[in-house]
């Protein structure tokens, strides 16, 4: 797998992530409308993203990726509280077509024989 581009919300920050794939395109806030989160998403070249937030962020980019039809990658917890989880959980089963999109959590032991 390749990385082929970094959004952060600062250019500064998105410069920082890409010293090991120099590469990479940059997309931020406020670095042009032609390097936005949406132009990123809009790419057909990318399948999917990895988003690692601070969570009280996450749920609104999870969901703009999924509605994008990119395959998710975040961090845990995927909500600042229950209430938000629960109906981004519900969301995500009712208006995405999971067969073609998927999104995962970085849970640590998801792939332990007694978490199965």
């Amino acid at each position: 797998m390749t990385l082929k581009a970094v959004y952060s919300r600062s250019l500064k920050s998105a410069k920082t992530i890409t010293t090991d794939s120099p590469n990479a395109d940059l997309y931020s806030d406020g670095s042009g409308p032609e390097k936005s989160l949406d132009d990123l998403l809009a790419r057909s070249d990318i399948q999917a993203v990895i988003i690692a937030l601070p969570i009280k962020n996450q749920p609104e980019y999870v969901r703009k990726a999924l509605l994008a039809g990119k395959h998710v990658l975040s961090e845990k917890p995927i909500a600042e509280n229950m209430k938000d989880a629960r109906e981004l959980l519900k969301w995500y089963r009712s208006e995405i077509d999971t067969k073609k999109v998927t999104w995962g959590v970085a849970e640590n032991f998801r792939y332990l024989a007694s978490y199965g």
